[in-house]
C-alpha cells in the first residue's frame, strides 16, 4: 500500500469513530457523482437550510444550518459541474469539539474511484462506509495446489492468502501390500486418485462456480508431476474458462504448496499487492546484505533527516503514536513514540513533569500516528514509502525487524 492511500483510509477510519457531542442527528455527508451541476446541488443545501430552523434544540439547529453553510462554502469553490471522479463532503461539530467550544469540522475528498450514486445524510455520524468499501481490492483468485495424496485450495485477494479447505484422497501409496497382484494394486490405486481429483474439481466448483465471487479473477493450479494437468479434466467448464495457469511444484498439495504456487506464479500475478511486497521485501533484505539498509525507529529517523533513505517499508500493524510535548513559556520540545493504549497515561505524566528547561507546567501537546509521522518525513526528502500488510510472511518478516525498515540510497557507515 502507498502512503496516499494509507493517509486516505487513516483520515477515513478516523473520521468512522466521530460522532455528534449529545446524539443527534446533526452531522452532514454528501456525495456528489462525478460531472454533476453544482448549482443543482448548492439549491438542495438552501433548501435544507430553511428545514433545519425548525429543528427545537438550539445547539443542533445552529450545528445543522452551520454545517450546511460550510458545505455550500465549499461547493462552489467547484465552479459549475463536480470533478470526473467527484467530491464527497463531511461536516458538523462532533463530540471532540463539545457544547462549549462549538466548531465545525470540515472534510472534503475527491475519491480515486468515481462516486456511484448521490447521498445526502443527516446522522449522528459521517457515513464513509461508501468510500472504505471501494477501497478493499475486489480481485479473487483461485489457487490449488495438488498431488496424489492431497489438495489444498485456497483465494488470494491484495496481500491475504486465505485456505479454503484442505483434503486427503485416501489413496494407497505406490508401493503395494501383500497379497495384492501388482495390477489390480496399481488399478485400485488409480481409480482412488481419479475419484480423489472428481472431488476436488466439484469442490472447487462449489466455492467458486455454484457460490460464485463475481470478481473471481482466475485460477491457478499447481503441484509435483502430472497430476496437476490431470485434475484440469475434472473441472467443470466454467471452471476452466477461469484457469489461467498451471505450475510446476516441488512441494505438494499442502500449505507449502499453496506458498510455493504463490511465489512461482509472479508473471500471473503482477500488480497483486501481494507480489508487489515480496519485490519490496526482497530488495531490502539484499540491501542489508550490500550494507545499504537499516531498521529501528530511531536508525531511520536519522537516515531520513539525512536524506539518506530511498524506500521506507513500515509495518501496517505498527500501531504506534508519535507524541511531541512543547513548553508553551520558553518552546522546549520533547518528543517520545508510545502504544495506542499508553496515550491517556502519557499526557498525564507530562501535565505534571515540570519543563527541564524552565521548570513550568505549561504543555502543549500533538500526536501523530507513527506511520504518518514517518511518511510525511519521508515525503521531505523525496523518500518513497510503502505500507507492508502485517498479515503476509513478508509482512512477518518486516515485522521482525521492528516494523520500521529502510532501504538507503547509498551505503552508511553504522
Amino acid at each position: 500500500m502507498s502512503f496516499k492511500q494509507y493517509k486516505y483510509e487513516k483520515e477515513l477510519t478516523d473520521l468512522q469513530k466521530k460522532e455528534s457531542p449529545d446524539g443527534s442527528t446533526c452531522l452532514i455527508s454528501l456525495y456528489v457523482p462525478p460531472d454533476r451541476a453544482i448549482a443543482a446541488f448548492v439549491q438542495e443545501l438552501t433548501e435544507e437550510i430553511g428545514t433545519a430552523t425548525n429543528i427545537r434544540s438550539k445547539f443542533t439547529q445552529k450545528n445543522v444550518v452551520s454545517a450546511l453553510r460550510t458545505v455550500i462554502g465549499k461547493l462552489k469553490l467547484y465552479g459549475n459541474k463536480s470533478p470526473s471522479t467527484g467530491i464527497v463532503f463531511f461536516a458538523g461539530a462532533t463530540s471532540d469539539s463539545g457544547h462549549k467550544d462549538f466548531k465545525i469540522e470540515s472534510y472534503v475528498f475527491e475519491p480515486p474511484e468515481p462516486v456511484s450514486r448521490k447521498l445526502y445524510v443527516c446522522d449522528n455520524r459521517f457515513h464513509v462506509e461508501h468510500l472504505l468499501d471501494r477501497m478493499v481490492e475486489k480481485e479473487l483468485y483461485a489457487l490449488l495446489a495438488i498431488d496424489s495424496a492431497k489438495a489444498t485450495i485456497a483465494t488470494l485477494k491484495g496481500g491475504n492468502i486465505e485456505i479454503i479447505k484442505s483434503t486427503r484422497s485416501g489413496a494407497a501409496k505406490k508401493h503395494r501390500k501383500g497379497g495384492q497382484s501388482s495390477v489390480r494394486f496399481a488399478r485400485l490405486r488409480e481409480e482412488a486418485v481419479a475419484r480423489f481429483m472428481k472431488r476436488v474439481a466439484d469442490e472447487l466448483k462449489n466455492f467458486f462456480i455454484e457460490a460464485p465471487d463475481k470478481n473471481l479473477k482466475g485460477i491457478i493450479v499447481g503441484g509435483p508431476g502430472q497430476i496437476k494437468e490431470q485434475v484440469i479434466e475434472y473441472f467443470d467448464k466454467r471452471l476452466k474458462d477461469k484457469l489461467i495457469g498451471i505450475k510446476d511444484l516441488g512441494y505438494g498439495g499442502d500449505q507449502s504448496g499453496i506458498r510455493e504456487l504463490v511465489s512461482e506464479s509472479q508473471d500471473l500475478l503482477e500488480g497483486v499487492s501481494i507480489m508487489e511486497e515480496k519485490k519490496l521485501v526482497r530488495q531490502f533484505l539484499d540491501a542489508m546484505m550490500a550494507n545499504k539498509a537499516n531498521y529501528g525507529e530511531k536508525e531511520v529517523r536519522e537516515n531520513l533527516k539525512m536524506g539518506a533513505v530511498d524506500t521506507l517499508l513500515v509495518s501496517k500493524g505498527l500501531n504506534l503514536l508519535r507524541m511531541k510535548s512543547t513548553c508553551l513559556n520558553c518552546s522546549f520540545l520533547q518528543e517520545a513514540t508510545i502504544k495506542f493504549e499508553e496515550e491517556s497515561n502519557y499526557i498525564s505524566e507530562i501535565q505534571k513533569t515540570s519543563c527541564p528547561k524552565c521548570n513550568t507546567l505549561k504543555w502543549d501537546i500533538e500526536k501523530k500516528d507513527l506511520i504518518l509521522n514517518l511518511g510525511y518525513l519521508a515525503e521531505e526528502t523525496g523518500a518513497r514509502t510503502e505500507i507492508i500488510s502485517d498479515t503476509t510472511e513478508e509482512g512477518r518478516q518486516i515485522q521482525s525487524f521492528g516494523g520500521i525498515c529502510a532501504i538507503l540510497r547509498y551505503e552508511i557507515e553504522h
